[in-house]
């Protein structure tokens, strides 16, 4: 089902309409931890392993999508 990139409820927040330094900072932040909000859980093990130009590349697609 194709959602727009505008999430799902508490668990999924809209990745629509947000710059790209927002998108490449919470990767950052889960990341390194310093997120740890209520569902911080379910993204710390995606991404764990991501290098720094895998941020960039993610944070590029990401921004490259239409709502």
């Amino acid at each position: 089902m194709e959602r727009g990139l505008k999430g799902i409820g508490d668990i999924f927040p809209p990745l629509a309409g947000r710059s790209p330094a927002a998108y490449a900072r919470q990767l950052y932040d889960f990341k390194s931890g310093a997120r740890d909000g209520r569902y911080a859980a379910l993204m710390k093990p995606v991404v764990a392993h991501l290098t720094d130009q895998d941020i960039v590349d993610l944070t590029a697609y990401i921004v490259s999508l239409q709502p």
